[in-house]
């Protein structure tokens, strides 16, 4: 006789399981600690831009990312605002008459993140952990 599986028809994954079933608190932490580890990306984003009328540090954000399916609120956006920010990031090819000359990659966006990627994804692991423990304790 086979086994039937503890997920229902509506959640299908294992992760949309463990989201309904987890304690608002810990949802509310670990939201927290996202948006924290985000103003810690962009604060070393706007460390890193080279600042020569500061439209583009001013330009750096985040925002949480709705429509994501499966995400629950936890997936954000890094982004510049600046149209040019790409053109800085990545440095652009001289054009082939010679007549306009490239300019050099100076990256600011995505060094930063890659750097600490696994510091972030520890902080917010400890936050859910902290939360959970917390929830734990007080039940």
């Amino acid at each position: 006789m086979a086994r039937r599986s503890r997920f229902t028809r509506r959640s299908k994954t294992r992760a949309e399981y463990k989201w309904k079933r987890m304690p608002w608190i810990v949802k509310q932490a670990m939201i927290r600690s996202l948006r924290e580890q985000a103003e810690y990306i962009n604060d070393l984003q706007r460390q890193a831009v080279q600042e020569d009328t500061g439209d583009l540090k001013s330009s750096i954000g985040w925002r949480p990312t709705r429509g994501v399916k499966g995400s629950h609120g936890l997936a954000i956006t890094i982004f510049a605002k600046r149209r040019h920010a790409r053109y800085v990031e990545f440095g652009t090819n001289p054009h082939p008459d010679g007549n306009i000359y490239g300019s050099q990659a100076y990256p600011f966006f995505f060094p930063p993140y890659r750097m600490n990627r696994k510091k972030i994804r520890n902080r917010i692991t400890r936050a859910q952990r902290r939360a959970i423990k917390r929830f734990l304790a007080s039940a």
